[in-house]
């Protein structure tokens, strides 16, 4: 009886390091997809500059809230998939509209007749500005560091199975069934 309270027990704390390691699992698997993969922006709100006459600001830099740093900004990892519109949705045109510095994470709004108050984009005060685009995190990897650690997850999964092998053929043994591998 007192093998078998063994082997109850045993079973019960492997069941539940095994359910702590795939909570794990998951946990590392979303830290190494933050680490690897660019993250994204979807339409953050830039207030635009105008002066008296509705005419936009074509002096001022205006800035992304995630602009790229450090090493980043050296043009290792500049913003991609940038879309300025305005709160209608239409699209502004790059270098007709707008210049932007993607390893810097401004832009300038030029000053022609679509962006004017009255104008066909509808760029007004009380209109704003919404930047879309995607940029390199704090923990952002890149390279053999990405390739390592895209890794991990997988060689933790393996762990967890060769754990769960090895409680099943213990648990079998002591049971008495004959294993031959």
């Amino acid at each position: 009886m007192a093998d078998n309270n063994k082997t109850i027990g045993i079973v019960m704390t492997s069941f539940l390091i095994i359910l702590l390691g795939v909570v794990f699992l998951s946990q590392t698997a979303d830290q190494v997809n933050a680490a690897t993969n660019r993250q994204f922006i979807n339409s953050e709100s830039v207030p635009i500059s105008f002066n008296s006459t509705g005419v936009p600001n074509d002096t001022l830099r205006y800035s992304v809230a995630n602009p790229p740093t450090g090493w980043r900004a050296s043009g290792a990892c500049p913003l991609a998939n940038v879309v300025i519109a305005n709160s209608s949705g239409h699209a502004l045109t790059i270098t007709t509209d707008y210049i932007l510095s993607t390893s810097y994470g401004n832009f300038t709004i030029v000053n022609n007749a679509d962006n004017n108050d009255s104008g066909a984009h509808g760029l007004d005060s009380s209109n704003a500005t919404f930047v879309s685009y995607s940029y390199c995190g704090s923990s952002y990897q890149t390279g053999f560091s990405a390739t390592i650690l895209q890794l991990v997850p997988g060689f933790f999964a393996l762990a967890i199975l060769c754990a769960i092998a090895f409680i099943i053929f213990w648990v079998l043994r002591n049971e008495g069934v004959q294993i031959d591998i």
